[in-house]
């Protein structure tokens, strides 16, 4: 929390620190202005005791801006350097502005430096001449960020006695208030009705939905007769899209990611990497497993690896080229399975949060026992004296076991998908041979923040069977969902490889 010192209403003091708000306050003291400046507004107001007031509400990020002597040329730096497009300039800016997005939703402005500003790089040499200038700190470094209630903003600004300067845009309907931090870094604060987002971010979040809507619009429908393309995601609705990226590169003809979905999933947990991977100019699908997603084959009746992997294995044959295959969870008994069984059509295999098994018998993560408790359903379609032959999880537990650090839209969307999985497939002896499965290289993915015993269940798995080469993601168990950008980054770094 900030505090107004009692000694005068021009001088700012870090007294300590909220435990809520997290910042830190040198304690040494700060001139946050010298005289009241022209143009300023200074609350005169007689201070006998140290005041608190509440944060601004409904703070977010909205853009980050930037000087440059050649607006164009940095511009193009960040195109081309880091990816990022522009997006819609104001005209009233003119050639001095450009606007470029800032992943995941915001924007950078590159603005052109005027000759004249006092305005410095570093804040803790910026003098009181350049902060009495309000030209300056508008088009010079600072942060914005988005206020719900401006005006609720400025009576705190005016508590604080902040000296602030205000503009407006759009007629008046737009307004901006700036600032200065205690070492004199430049703010900004403002009512514009949404956080900037980008044109590419825009497309990507239609073709997420898109994708998304797609797949529904078949989940009622059998999958029997089918080409075998059609098990992709999408593919009755869409090809198997090979879209340009935002960068303008064509789709890669090289490999195609083929994603496998785990225990209870579909390929609509991947619907984010998907159409993000797609967007970048990669080949990817992402396939229903029997008896899973729109595929409405019975678990009960799902007896073998073989039969379980059918739709995968198909896919793989109609592919052009070799593919990367990457298994989620259980889905690394499937693709260890299928890297035996079509080792000339697979380049790499990635294991994400996976269990990756040796030849031999394998035993499901869900058998009845006392530790499941009421976490799991079991279904016995070969009797009550037969071992169960799907189970199902209890929705209440999914959040915790699944998605504990999740959006809470993909958990609602998630535990309307969820269905019960074949437990024989995972049952089945597997023959993984030095010759096929050993031939194809390995990677693995740990999620690090899985919960109950997920970290020491991949420790173990990884120690176990050791892979090329482990790279860690700061995750749960779902990371499609909860860091879709960072999965995303190292499948794009293992595809280098």
């Amino acid at each position: 929390m900030l505090y107004l010192s009692n000694s005068t209403r021009h001088y700012l003091y870090g007294k300590g620190v909220s435990e809520n708000c997290g910042v830190i306050l040198s304690q040494r003291r700060t001139k946050v202005c010298g005289p009241s400046p022209a143009g300023w507004n200074i609350v005169p107001r007689a201070v006998t005791q140290d005041i608190m007031v509440g944060p601004f509400s409904g703070v977010i990020l909205h853009h980050i801006a930037r000087e440059t002597e050649n607006v164009q040329e940095t511009a193009q730096f960040y195109k081309d350097i880091f990816g990022f497009q522009p997006v819609e300039t104001p005209k009233e800016f003119g050639d001095s502005v450009v606007w470029v997005e800032l992943p995941p939703s915001h924007a950078l402005h590159i603005i052109k430096r005027k000759p004249d500003s006092r305005l410095p790089e570093s804040p803790f040499t910026c003098t009181d001449d350049a902060r009495r200038e309000e030209s300056a700190l508008q088009t010079g470094h600072h942060l914005s960020f988005r206020v719900s209630d401006y005006d609720a903003a400025i009576r705190l600004l005016k508590e604080k006695s902040i000296p602030y300067f205000e503009k407006t845009q759009q007629e008046g309907t737009i307004k901006q208030a700036f600032f200065f931090d205690p070492d004199g870094n430049g703010l900004e604060i403002g009512n514009w009705p949404t956080s900037v987002v980008s044109i590419a971010n825009l497309k990507r979040t239609f073709r997420c939905t898109f994708n998304f809507l797609s797949y529904l619009c078949v989940c009622g429908r059998s999958s029997r007769g089918r080409k075998p393309l059609q098990d992709g995601l999408m593919a009755d609705n869409i090809d198997r899209v090979q879209l340009k990226s935002t960068s303008g590169k064509e789709a890669k003809d090289e490999l195609t990611f083929l994603l496998i979905h785990g225990s209870m999933h579909g390929a609509w947990c991947w619907y984010k990497v998907v159409t993000i991977l797609q967007e970048r100019g990669y080949n990817v699908t992402a396939v229903d497993m029997t008896s899973l997603g729109k595929d409405k084959t019975s678990p009960d009746s799902v007896a073998t690896m073989s039969q379980y992997t059918e739709p995968a294995i198909q896919c793989i044959a109609n592919v052009t080229g070799k593919v990367i295959i990457v298994g989620h969870s259980s889905g690394g008994s499937a693709i260890s399975y299928i890297m035996e069984q079509c080792t000339e059509k697979i380049e790499k295999a990635i294991f994400l949060a996976a269990s990756m098994p040796l030849s031999g018998a394998q035993r499901p993560l869900w058998e009845p026992c006392r530790e499941i408790g009421d976490r799991v359903f079991f279904t016995y379609g070969n009797g009550p004296e037969a071992p169960p032959t799907s189970a199902a999880v209890n929705l209440k537990y999914a959040p915790t076991v699944y998605y504990n650090e999740c959006p809470k839209e993909d958990i609602t969307l998630a535990l309307s998908l969820l269905l019960p999985h074949p437990l024989q497939p995972l049952r089945e002896s597997l023959s993984l041979t030095p010759e096929r499965y050993g031939r194809i290289r390995r990677f693995y993915i740990k999620a690090t923040k899985e919960g109950l015993d997920g970290q020491e269940r991949q420790q173990k798995v990884v120690e176990s069977n050791p892979p090329e080469r482990v790279f860690e993601i700061d995750s749960d168990h779902s990371p499609f969902f909860s860091k879709p950008e960072i999965l995303i980054s190292i499948l794009e770094e293992i595809y280098r490889l």
